[in-house]
């Protein structure tokens, strides 16, 4: 008993030297890519320095405190060079106190406003309340399944609720075969919100922050996903990756379809 207790604190001990240590050295590159940015005489030069790309590379990689500095400080060269699916991936790995920091929340909103998501981007992370009162993150759920659809709605949407048969059809055939289904609302009021998944009878995931898309404090998820209205319904893979952008009416089962065969 007292061995395996050794043990376990031995592997605690080891693993927290090991975070230290890539802290150390993501904040060590850090420094050394602001030196070298401060040198330059042109900074323009640097978009051709391999050696420097591969440290700004290793710091995205991190997704911790010196990944948000450095995509605060030089958020056009990681545009530029074409280092978003990095970012993306950080995102997906930051600690959810991480981005939701005020730094977080800055670099997050920049980085997907430089951009307008296509077929074959990685999709936003978010967590949100479910229907049921639990916390729900995204790319976690998406490990779960070999593909997931996400239908961005709200009860008052007429047209968003003419696609639930559509994408009842999707799930009820595929849901044991790998298909994941997530509906993101964009109701602020939770009656009206769980009033209408009971009057849908639809069985899959429900979240939402109750904020809604009407003002200046429209939903983070709605800004993220550079939406312009809904009914909104994608199919991505389980690492994000948009398979298919805005799928209607039998579109949606055809799609799920083809990419589980």
């Amino acid at each position: 008993m007292h061995i395996n207790k050794m043990l376990l604190c031995i592997a605690l001990a080891l693993s927290s030297a090991s975070a230290n240590a890539q802290y150390s050295d993501s904040a060590t590159l850090l420094s050394e890519v602001e030196s070298a940015y401060m040198a330059a005489k042109r900074p323009f030069d640097l978009h051709s320095d391999k050696a420097f790309k591969a440290k700004v590379c290793q710091v995205i990689k991190a997704a911790d405190e010196n990944t948000l500095r450095l995509l605060n400080e030089y958020p056009v060269f990681v545009y530029m060079n074409g280092m978003m699916p990095d970012v993306a991936d950080a995102i997906g790995r930051m600690k959810p106190e991480l981005k939701s920091s005020e730094e977080g929340a800055k670099m997050i909103a920049y980085y997907y406003s430089m951009r307008e998501l296509k077929e074959g981007d990685f999709v936003p992370d978010f967590t949100l309340p479910t229907h049921d009162g639990k916390q729900l993150n995204f790319y976690s759920f998406l490990k779960s399944n070999k593909c997931t659809v996400i239908d961005f709605w709200a009860s008052w949407c007429h047209w968003c609720r003419l696609e639930t048969p559509n994408l009842m059809k999707a799930y009820n055939t595929y849901k044991d075969k790998g298909l994941g289904m997530l509906s993101v609302s964009f109701d602020d009021n939770r009656d009206k919100w769980l009033k209408a998944i009971e009057e849908d009878q639809t069985p899959w995931v429900h979240v939402s922050d109750l904020i809604g898309i009407k003002g200046k404090d429209m939903s983070d998820v709605y800004r993220q996903y550079d939406l312009l209205g809904i009914p909104v319904i994608m199919l991505v893979d389980q690492n994000g990756k948009i398979v298919k952008l805005r799928m209607r009416g039998e579109e949606i089962y055809k799609s799920v379809e083809e990419f589980l065969k």
